[in-house]
């Protein structure tokens, strides 16, 4: 099973005692649960016996966890049956935003702050890639006809420095984030 970090996970087991012979008491059965592989300190408050219920934001991306359960009667636990759940945890979607603009004067330098938010929370880099298009569509050029080309950068912003672009034109930023290197 794979997930993402911010999902809560419930793992559920199904197990129905025999029903031959023996007192409601000998009929009883042990849930026990136990983290076969993963970097969980310790497993959460179990409250239903058959479920595992893990918070989200408590795993750790790129971690595979194997949890068991083992389901015993509970007069003998030497009578029993496990189940190994396997869950991985997969990177959550970034997402990125820039502000709106209406009218911006030609005689300042022109400031773009992308906003980024990781559901994870993560401690890796953030590569952005910025495109800017004219009212045609095409890459924005400057006043010599020079395409202007921001390149990659970790840094979330970029500066148009005055008179860069030609005015009275329309203009489209465009940010693209990943995470990672």
């Amino acid at each position: 099973r794979t997930i993402q970090r911010i999902e809560k996970t419930k793992l559920r087991v199904a197990a129905t005692s025999p029903s031959c012979g023996g007192s409601d008491s000998q009929r009883s059965m042990k849930f026990m649960w136990e983290l076969v592989e993963g970097d969980l300190a310790e497993l959460p408050k179990i409250i239903n016996p058959r479920a595992l219920t893990l918070a989200k934001n408590t795993l750790t991306v790129g971690v595979t966890y194997r949890l068991r359960c083992t389901v015993a009667m509970a007069h003998d636990t030497a009578i029993n049956s496990s189940v190994v759940f396997s869950v991985t945890v997969k990177p959550s979607p970034i997402t990125v935003s820039l502000p709106k603009y209406t009218s911006i004067g030609s005689e300042v330098p022109f400031v773009l702050q992308a906003s980024l938010m990781d559901p994870d929370s993560s401690l890796e880099a953030s590569m952005f890639s910025w495109r800017c298009l004219n009212s045609s569509g095409f890459a924005c050029s400057n006043y010599t006809g020079h395409v202007i080309a921001f390149g990659n950068t970790t840094d979330p912003q970029i500066v148009i420095q005055p008179q860069s672009l030609p005015v009275n034109s329309s203009y489209w930023f465009q940010v693209v984030a990943t995470k990672g290197s």
